[in-house]
């Protein structure tokens, strides 16, 4: 997925990633306010508005200002517009945009079959990287969960609305010849 290419290109490149899904995953566990919206907005299927993402954004850019991989934004054309405005209030610009583009059955076979250990963050997969012993973590043996937003009803939820407003992105960064598709399958494929 998205998070492994990220590693991947951040190890690579010795890159920082700024990833907004790990951003709101934590304001969720710390119970902020607002991690109290996002967690009725993502349990609900919706995605995130565009001024709360602007918002944390911000902050998070300040504190990395050179060699970042975005992780998760820009979602809309008003967000990319954004994005673009306020890096170059920043003195700073976009490289290169990639796009991995894979079908939506690999996206729910993939991200409903994992499985998560909560506290330490590890990932397995029950078809792919499935813990030695079912729903078990392997290092502490505690119980793995599935992220309400992982659900198969939800991720086809959230595909629709990311489909609907992903070609004006792809449509912005194209029209600035920064857009590059990588056709991917799996992560590997991506490389």
């Amino acid at each position: 997925g998205k998070g492994t290419v990220s590693k991947y290109l951040k190890n690579e490149f010795d890159l920082n990633t700024i990833s907004t899904g790990d951003i709101l995953r934590d304001h969720i566990d710390r119970e902020t306010e607002i991690g109290k919206r996002v967690k009725l907005l993502t349990e609900n299927g919706d995605l995130v508005p565009d001024s709360l993402m602007m918002e944390l954004f911000e902050d998070e850019i300040k504190q990395h200002s050179q060699g970042w991989i975005l992780d998760g934004l820009p979602r809309t054309r008003r967000q990319a517009e954004s994005v673009e405005d306020l890096l170059k209030s920043l003195g700073m610009g976009f490289n290169a945009v990639y796009f991995i583009d894979v079908p939506d059955n690999e996206i729910i076979s993939r991200i409903s079959g994992r499985l998560v250990h909560a506290p330490s963050g590890r990932t397995y997969h029950v078809e792919y990287n499935p813990p030695k012993e079912k729903n078990r973590d392997d290092v502490t043996g505690e119980p793995l969960t599935q992220r309400i937003d992982d659900k198969p009803e939800t991720v086809r939820s959230r595909l629709e609305k990311f489909h609907s407003q992903t070609k004006p992105v792809l449509d912005f960064f194209n029209e600035r010849d920064l857009l590059v598709r990588v056709n991917a399958s799996t992560s590997d494929e991506a490389f």
